[in-house]
């Protein structure tokens, strides 16, 4: 389930021993957005929708490499659009970085075009599904101390087409309320994964350490959320988080985690017909560390959870951590 997860975790265990400097990260670059920080309320009016309020918050999250993302778009008839996502920064690819996660299970992908102004965010994505809106463009722009504006634009044989443009003004709070949506039913067959599970073992030079996985559904179901922990004599070591879902238009499973020291990972891959064990391919990008992976899971029984971790090395792929077991937190 955690699919890159040990890949992430042996670099940062190594770089915040006693004995070496504090983890690289990325929250000086992240400082850039520091003026999206707090809540932002608008609204504005769409064909066939009519007037909507949308309401956004902006808060820093995991040592300040990411901003935590929580938007609620509104009409009289009630929630048009909930999503939470993650933005951070590719080392790599020198690009903010947004992932969106919404409550009917989509999964948007976005990233700057161009971030050389200040108090301006060109992003450009897609969005699990298909359809007319997968693919578009977000323009966020300061517009005072207070004040900022959305244009959403969609990509379509004839161009850019506007879809909304929304003034934003800064406000205490907002609040999302209760959000739910139908559950498409896609994550079905991970439902023996959700729960909590404990393991540990012994880095070579480092001792021993203990880690935790805690796995939840969230948005209705058409998500599971995963946390991870790994803590030696008591302190955590690394801490990342993260959201599964599903592509129906490609028919994969899709994970993306958030790791503590700015590093992001995504990954992609089917199920076996059974749902005892999945497979996924993708790749880390962080301020340490970026490799390709390939990640196993499987059932091994109802209380136990095998995990396979391999990376690619040139055309081929090599064991990058022995296969490890973890076992369910009896609650």
């Amino acid at each position: 389930m955690r699919k890159w997860l040990p890949l992430l975790i042996l670099l940062p265990l190594v770089a915040l021993s006693a004995q070496n400097p504090p983890l690289p990260d990325n929250s000086a670059t992240m400082k850039k957005l520091d003026w999206l920080v707090g809540a932002w309320s608008g609204g504005g009016e769409m064909k066939d929708v009519g007037k909507y309020t949308d309401d956004m918050a902006f808060e820093w999250t995991l040592n300040g490499n990411f901003l935590k993302v929580v938007q609620t778009v509104r009409n009289e008839q009630g929630v048009l659009w909930h999503s939470t996502g993650l933005l951070g920064w590719d080392v790599q690819k020198k690009q903010f970085a947004w992932f969106q996660f919404g409550f009917d299970g989509t999964i948007g992908w976005t990233r700057t075009v161009d971030e050389k102004v200040d108090g301006v965010l060109v992003m450009e994505g897609t969005l699990t599904g298909g359809g007319p809106f997968s693919s578009f463009r977000s323009t966020l722009k300061r517009t005072g101390d207070d004040t900022m504006n959305e244009t959403v634009e969609f990509k379509t044989e004839k161009g850019l087409e506007p879809f909304t443009c929304t003034d934003f003004k800064k406000v205490e709070k907002v609040e999302a309320g209760k959000v739910e949506s139908a559950d498409a039913g896609h994550l079905k067959k991970m439902d023996w994964m959700v729960g909590t599970w404990l393991g540990g073992g012994e880095m070579p030079g480092q001792g021993k350490y203990e880690d935790e996985f805690r796995l939840e559904w969230t948005h209705s179901g058409n998500f599971i959320r995963n946390d991870y922990w790994m803590r030696v004599d008591g302190k955590v070591v690394w801490h990342d988080t993260g959201l599964i879902g599903f592509d129906p238009e490609k028919k994969v499973y899709v994970g993306v985690n958030f790791g503590f020291d700015g590093t992001i990972g995504w990954g992609e891959g089917p199920a076996s017909e059974d749902g005892t064990s999945f497979t996924w391919e993708g790749e880390t990008v962080g301020p340490s560390e970026n490799i390709k992976f390939r990640a196993t899971v499987r059932k091994v029984d109802a209380d136990t959870m095998g995990m396979k971790i391999e990376k690619k090395e040139g055309e081929g792929w090599v064991p990058y951590m022995p296969e490890q077991t973890r076992n369910r937190k009896k609650e």
